[in-house]
């Protein structure tokens, strides 16, 4: 059996040697097809298969308010903090309700300043996420309301 096997494998190499512009076109549809398949699979393992890093994350949600007129998804707008207020008062069947609105905030000290990626969130995002701070505290609801300068910073800053 194997030598029929080692019999076959040469004829294969004298086979893709005899003729070598096939052999490169064959060997590059290869590595081709191997590598997008890894990236699909890569994507959709980050985006679909991997649940979130929280506990219950199957059960969170995103809320986005659509201008009058218009229905595609493409044309949503975040809730206005004034909006996340007005839920808060009126949804009964929630375990808990934060807002978090993308900002870009600058970070200096010696040297240039850096552009970092930051967010500005209610109080309660940390209670709904399940998270705690690895060291200190988060803000509070008062501090939230009184529109307080507060920092929770990431372990990557």
């Amino acid at each position: 059996m194997f030598a029929s096997l080692a019999r076959d494998a040469r004829y294969a190499l004298r086979s893709l040697a005899a003729r070598p512009s096939y052999t490169l076109v064959m060997l590059v549809t290869v590595a081709l097809v191997v590598g997008v398949g890894s990236a699909v699979l890569a994507v959709v393992n980050a985006t679909l298969v991997r649940p979130l890093p929280f506990a219950d994350g199957g059960r969170l949600i995103q809320i986005f308010t659509l201008p009058p007129g218009l229905t595609a998804v493409n044309d949503r707008n975040p809730l206005a903090s004034i909006d996340l207020v007005r839920f808060r008062a009126r949804l009964q069947q929630i375990d808990g309700l934060a807002g978090q609105w993308a900002r870009e905030r600058a970070i200096g000290g010696q040297g240039d300043p850096e552009s970092v990626p930051a967010a500005a969130v209610s109080a309660s995002l940390f209670p709904v996420l399940g998270a705690a701070p690895a060291l200190g505290r988060t803000f509070t609801d008062a501090e939230d309301l009184a529109d307080a300068k507060v920092v929770v910073l990431a372990d990557s800053l």
